[in-house]
């Protein structure tokens, strides 16, 4: 029968979370010690997941910052009153769509810190429809020569960001 509680509470949990103190009900026996395992594993695994979303965060938000100032920078050159050669234009260019790009990889990793459990939950239909959607978007930014494909395969694995010159 304890067993059989123990199977209950796992599989009646929602996207692999356990009741917190789930493992006081069971006595110290085999089947207690297992509940109590499980427990500190759900625990270690949210505080790893924890740090990973804080990392991504302290990363986006590091990020942020430089960029903004090479943005700002760019612009100063542009508006400077000196005229610039179409070599230095060419290299403005090719500096801004680099800037732009990392902007937009940082609101992705920002996006996929802050909604993290609701990708997890999503059904395969509803996570194609966002990378396609995110596809979208992206290639209206990506300049010509590079091109993105969202491959979806039969396994029902996903490729993403396959990112292709030429």
């Amino acid at each position: 029968q304890p067993l059989l509680n123990l199977a209950q509470i796992v599989s009646s949990s929602q996207g692999g979370e356990l009741p917190k103190g789930f493992s006081e009900t069971f006595t110290h026996d085999e089947i207690g010690a297992l509940a109590r395992q499980m427990e500190k594993y759900v625990q270690l695994r949210e505080q790893f997941v924890q740090g990973e979303r804080q990392f991504l965060q302290d990363a986006s938000h590091e990020l942020r910052t430089p960029l903004t100032v090479l943005q700002g920078a760019l612009e100063l050159q542009r508006n400077a009153s000196q005229p610039v050669d179409e070599t230095s234009a060419r290299r403005l260019e090719r500096m801004e769509r680099s800037i732009v790009r990392m902007q937009h990889t940082v609101e992705c990793l920002l996006w996929l810190a802050r909604e993290e459990n609701q990708v997890l939950s999503m059904s395969k239909d509803e996570f194609e429809r966002a990378l396609d959607e995110l596809a979208t978007e992206w290639k209206t930014i990506l300049p010509k020569e590079i091109s993105l494909s969202v491959i979806i395969k039969p396994d029902g694995y996903t490729s993403f960001n396959k990112f292709t010159e030429g």
